[in-house]
C-alpha cells in the first residue's frame, strides 16, 4: 500500500530501453476454505458515502470525493476554502489529507489538511490547481493551470509549489513518495501517453515497451514505478521502472496483464491473463508472478487493488454468482462479506489488516463504504 490513485477507481470488477526479464509463473498457492470477514458500513452525518478510498496505519479512513475521514465510528469533517465542494484524494500516515476545493468566487485550488487546519497550496499563474497524492513528509503533487491556460503537475513542499515541467493536459496520473520524487503520466489528445519520473528537478522519461502507451499506477518510497504499458503487438503489460530501467513483468500465460500497486519491499500485485485467458490477481516478487487464487480454480476473475507492507493483497474476485472482496494472505483467502448486499469490493489495505471498499445492491445501484477488520 504505497498511498495508489488510478490505482482503485472502478465500482465493477476487473474483468525503447526496455529491460524485459522472463517471468516464472510461481506456485499455486493454497488457499484453505474462505473465512467471511464481517463488514462495517460508514455512514457519515448528513448523508451516504459511496466509498472508502484511502486507509492509513491509524485506522483513518477517507471517504472517495468528500470531505470526510472515518475513524472507529468517528467523522471528521475537514471543511473547505470557502466554496461549495471539497473532495479528498489521498492521505498519509500523518493523517494529512489533499484534494481540492471550490473558492467562494468557484475557481478550484489544491489543499493540504493537517490537523484541523486546511491550507490553499495556490497554483501556477493559473485559475486552478487540483492535488492528487501526499507523501509520507507531507509533500504533495497534483497538477496546477499555467497562465497560457496549458497544465503541468506540480511538487509542493513547506509553502513552496513547484512547477515540475510535465505536462499535465489532456488526463494524467501523479504519485508522490517520502522523497519528494514524483511519478506521473500524461495521455495526449490522440490518446497516445508517456511516463515521466521527476526528482530535485530532473525529469526522466521512463520509456515504453515497445508501444505508444505508458500509464503510471503507483510509486514507492525507494523510487520504485508500477503500472501498465502497450507493447509492439498492442497486448497490454505490466511493468516495473526502477533506476532507468523498465522491467516487462509478463503475464500469467495470457496476453495482458496490469500492476495496481507496489509496496515499499518491491513487491507488487495488480490482474494478469492466464491461458485461459481469465483476468487472476497476481503478486509479484523477485522476477515470479504468483496466481493469488489458483488453487481456488481459474473460473473467476480475480483482480488484485493494493498491497500492504506485509504482502497482504487486496482486491476482489467475480464468480458466476457474485463479485466479492478478498483479501490474500500467507496463503488463506478471506472473503469480505457484502453486509447483506451483492456485492463487494476491496480496494485499499492497511498494515494491521484494516480493508476498505465498497458494497452494493448491484452494479446499477448507488454504492456504501464499507470497511472490514480482517485481522479481528
Amino acid at each position: 500500500m504505497a498511498g495508489s490513485i488510478a490505482r482503485r477507481l472502478t465500482v465493477s470488477i476487473l474483468p525503447v530501453a526496455c529491460l524485459v526479464l522472463a517471468t516464472t509463473a510461481g506456485p499455486a498457492v493454497a488457499a484453505p476454505p474462505s473465512r467471511v470477514v464481517p463488514g462495517i458500513d460508514i455512514v457519515p452525518p448528513g448523508g451516504e458515502a459511496t466509498l472508502a478510498w484511502r486507509v492509513n496505519n491509524r485506522d483513518q479512513v477517507l471517504l472517495f470525493l468528500s470531505g470526510t475521514i472515518w475513524q472507529r465510528g468517528r467523522y471528521t469533517d475537514i471543511g473547505g476554502l470557502g466554496g461549495a465542494f471539497t473532495g479528498a484524494f489521498d492521505l498519509n500516515d500523518a493523517g494529512d489529507v489533499v484534494g481540492d476545493s471550490d473558492l467562494p468566487d468557484g475557481s478550484t485550488h489544491a489543499f493540504r489538511w493537517r490537523q484541523g487546519r486546511m491550507v490553499d497550496l495556490g497554483t501556477l499563474g493559473g485559475p486552478t490547481s487540483n492535488a492528487r497524492s501526499v507523501g509520507a513528509n507531507g509533500d504533495v503533487a497534483g497538477r496546477s493551470t499555467l497562465p497560457d491556460g496549458s497544465e503541468h503537475v506540480f511538487h509542493w513542499r513547506a509553502g513552496v509549489l513547484t512547477d515540475t515541467g510535465i505536462p499535465s493536459g489532456f488526463t494524467s496520473a501523479m504519485k508522490v513518495n517520502a522523497r519528494g520524487q514524483i511519478a506521473a503520466h500524461h495521455v495526449s489528445e490522440t490518446f497516445s501517453s508517456r511516463a515521466y519520473f521527476w526528482d530535485r528537478g530532473v525529469v526522466t522519461d521512463l520509456g515504453t515497451l515497445g508501444g505508444d502507451r505508458v500509464t503510471v499506477t503507483d510509486l514507492n518510497d525507494r523510487g520504485e514505478v508500477v503500472g501498465f504499458a502497450t507493447t509492439a503487438t498492442g497486448d497490454i503489460h505490466a511493468f516495473r521502472w526502477r533506476n532507468g530501467r523498465m522491467t516487462d513483468l509478463g503475464t500469467l500465460g495470457g496476453a495482458d496483464s496490469r500492476a495496481n500497486d507496489i509496496n515499499n519491499r518491491g513487491q507488487i500485485t495488480g490482474s494478469a491473463a492466464s491461458a485461459t485467458s481469465s483476468e487472476r490477481a497476481f503478486r509479484w516478487e523477485n522476477g515470479v508472478m504468483t496466481d493469488l487464487d489458483a488453487a481456488r480454480g481459474t473460473q473467476a476473475q480475480t483482480g488484485g487493488s493494493a498491497i500492504n507492507e506485509r504482502g497482504d493483497v487486496v482486491g476482489s474476485r467475480t464468480g458466476t454468482s457474485a463479485t466479492r472482496g478478498v483479501v490474500w494472505r500467507r496463503g488463506a483467502t478471506l472473503e469480505l462479506d457484502a453486509v447483506g448486499r451483492e456485492t463487494s469490493q476491496g480496494n485499499d489495505i492497511n498494515d494491521r489488516g484494516l480493508a476498505v471498499g465498497l458494497t452494493a445492491v448491484d452494479p446499477f445501484q448507488p454504492t456504501r463504504a464499507t470497511v472490514w477488520y480482517t485481522r479481528r
